[in-house]
């Protein structure tokens, strides 16, 4: 017989790579912290919205709580035994129809106390929630988990046509799903959508789609350009509420950006009386920080943003991403973050994609701590990925024993390995695919 050991104690000598996901977490944090100090820096003009700053410090550490806490009960377990295969999804996308069309009927037969698709509350009689703070949990959460089951279904049937027929269906449930309950917030929600499920939908066909070998990637690039324009030809039935007008919005950013100085405030910007009136009474911190701290503020923010667009992306982990079963959720939280870093800085200066900075905002600072909560969990679980290779790897052949059979092509050595790791692999990382085999592709097809 052979004998296998644990070789990472006659490799002490050897350098391991380091460990940066802690260094990244931590990093993260304190960009975090250091937005949320700006925030209240700049808003602490009176006593209600000191007040209101203390509440949203308090406020965080129950975000990540409850992000933590949803994170674990909605994926726990990606491999549900009633949508186990793509036809389970699509039955599933029925199932939730009739419930949405009774939703309608119920809401359309009341006269107050329910209502889901109509207002910008979610109203069941005694209780009532704004759709503002179930719209990340939706997008960042549940609309990336339930298209991980559908792919992950799809490829254990080999992308077959059929197969594809149905998780289309249910993919198009799910995307019709968050249309009909944003729809009557301001459009930046619906434009916003739009480009959050198109990016989700992208890493997921790259994440189960593109390994496989038996799928076109033209293929899955044209799938990526269909979904994403049909998604823009709906969005003139959404967009029906622009909010209000951007007029003394860009006459402030006229009047600051050419009069703001590179250090300091300008004596000029002090005497202006429009411009004061209009940043007492809105959230605009690039505004805030050019009118108290000129030009030079402003190119220390953007240093900050794009370092932390870069630990974000680090956080995220794209090198675990086909390996991590539960990674689309994350890779969604990244790109949510990204996108408002990014936009949110252009919108600042005039571009019309109304977006706050990360953790800049009002409540959907909120959103972004949960956002960001989920990336250290990411991280943290990446981590555990990296463990279990290098104990994988650690597991070497000892010499032969006497009267053992040859091993020439390590065989017998890769199935002992192949052993081990599934006895410790992480929950959060992918199983083996069980392919369906002809017979049971006929029965569910």
């Amino acid at each position: 017989m052979f004998g296998y050991v644990d070789d990472s104690k006659s490799r002490e000598g050897t350098k391991r790579p380091k460990d940066a996901a802690i260094l990244y977490m931590i990093l993260g944090v304190v960009l975090v912290l250091t937005f949320i100090l700006i925030n209240i820096f700049l808003h602490r003009s009176s006593c209600e919205e000191s007040c209101y700053s203390l509440l949203f410090l308090l406020a965080v550490p129950g975000a990540a709580f409850v992000t933590g806490l949803v994170y674990r009960l909605v994926t726990h377990d990606l491999n549900e035994p009633i949508r186990d295969t793509t036809r389970g999804c699509a039955v599933g996308t029925a199932v939730s129809a009739m419930f949405m069309l009774f939703a309608v009927l119920l809401e359309l037969g009341t006269d107050e106390g329910f209502s889901i698709y109509q207002g910008k509350e979610i109203q069941l009689w005694f209780f009532s929630i704004e759709k503002k703070y179930f719209y990340d949990l939706f997008a960042v959460v549940w609309y990336p988990y339930n298209l991980s089951v559908i792919l992950s279904a799809l490829r254990k049937e080999r992308f077959h046509g059929s197969s594809v027929f149905y998780s289309c269906i249910a993919v198009m449930g799910s995307t019709l799903s968050g249309i009909l309950i944003f729809r009557p917030m301001s459009n930046i929600y619906s434009i916003d959508l739009v480009v959050l499920n198109t990016i989700t939908l992208a890493v997921g066909l790259w994440k189960y789609a593109i390994p496989e070998k038996t799928v076109r990637k033209g293929n899955v690039i044209t799938a990526v350009v269909l979904y994403a324009v049909m998604r823009i030809i709906l969005l003139p039935l959404q967009c029906s509420n622009w909010g209000p007008g951007y007029g003394d919005f860009i006459k402030a950013i006229q009047v600051i950006t050419s009069n703001a100085p590179f250090f300091g405030t300008s004596e000029y910007l002090k005497n202006a009386g429009f411009v004061n009136e209009y940043l007492a009474s809105h959230r605009k911190p690039m505004l805030q920080l050019l009118y108290y701290f000129g030009w030079s503020s402003v190119i220390v923010m953007v240093l900050l943003l794009a370092l932390f667009v870069f630990v974000i992306l680090k956080l995220a982990g794209l090198k675990n991403g086909r390996e991590h079963r539960r990674w689309l959720i994350f890779a969604t939280a990244a790109a949510m973050l990204a996108i408002r870093a990014v936009m949110g800085f252009l919108y600042s200066f005039g571009v019309r994609y109304p977006i706050e900075l990360p953790f800049m905002g009002n409540e959907g600072s909120i959103m972004d701590s949960m956002a960001f909560t989920l990336l250290l969990i990411c991280a943290w679980e990446n981590r555990k990925i990296r463990v279990f290779h290098l104990r994988k790897d650690g597991i070497v052949s000892v010499e032969q024993k006497p009267g053992a059979p040859d091993d020439p092509n390590g065989n017998i050595q890769k199935e002992i390995i192949s052993k081990y790791a599934e006895d410790d692999r992480p929950d959060c990382m992918e199983s083996e695919v069980s392919y369906f085999d002809e017979e049971e592709e006929e029965d569910w097809i």
